[in-house]
């Protein structure tokens, strides 16, 4: 109702029409979370200096991937991605958060 007493209607759309999300989860140092509705997923870990990094949870497709060094005086970066992985090339161990659908 407009402020003159006068009415209107408004035509929406709900894209949504329930939140069916459900995340699976499997915590620890290298782990997962995958939200079974939508596939999307992100993995963390752990990875060693100069050694392959191995996913705890397979990716159908992989988007990209983080690195962050322990500290301050190492540095990370890594080649040969995959869905299952990557090469970690550092001077020093690393953590990594990955992103994707799986």
């Amino acid at each position: 109702t407009r402020g003159n007493g006068t009415t209107f209607s408004i035509t929406t759309q709900d894209t949504v029409t329930s939140n069916t999300s459900n995340w699976s989860v499997s915590n620890g140092t290298n782990g997962w979370a995958r939200d079974n509705s939508t596939r999307f997923t992100i993995v963390w870990g752990s990875a060693t200096a100069g050694a392959w990094a191995g996913f705890a949870r397979t990716f159908s497709s992989v988007l990209a991937v983080s690195l962050g060094p322990w500290d301050s005086q190492n540095y990370s970066w890594g080649n040969n991605l995959g869905n299952t992985g990557f090469t970690h090339h550092s001077s020093g161990n690393c953590k990594y958060i990955a992103v994707g659908f799986s």
